[in-house]
């Protein structure tokens, strides 16, 4: 049945097209909360803090595909979590932004694979 390999080769596309637009869709948004902590909310003194913020991918296989948002300076957990004063940035520099930030995932998840259908 031509018709039905067609069918399901097409399926297969759609599929395939969707799960690359998921995976770089949710990359992108983890890459925009990284971006607004560094440059509204992550604390600052020296600047390292700042700059030891990571967006990594750490699975990325075809069943799963895991990101890490993290800071990577050995006193960043000690400044996220414990409320103190500080002249530029704040405490929960990172959850702060990801929580504002998470209704804009589904939305522009739902707008890129409305294009691809």
């Amino acid at each position: 049945m031509p018709g039905a390999e067609k069918c399901l080769a097409n399926l297969a596309l759609t599929k395939s097209r969707f799960e690359k637009l998921g995976r770089q869709g949710l990359l992108d948004w983890c890459n925009e909360v990284m971006r607004e902590s560094q440059a509204k909310y992550c604390p600052v003194d020296t600047g390292n803090l700042r700059r030891s913020g990571r967006v990594q991918v750490m699975k990325d296989s075809p069943a799963e595909f895991h990101v890490r948002l993290s800071y990577t300076a050995n006193y960043a957990i000690y400044v996220h979590e414990i409320p103190m004063a500080h002249d530029v940035g704040s405490m929960k520099y990172l959850s702060t932004p990801f929580n504002l930030m998470s209704f804009r995932l589904m939305k522009k998840l739902e707008s890129e694979m409305a294009g691809a259908v």
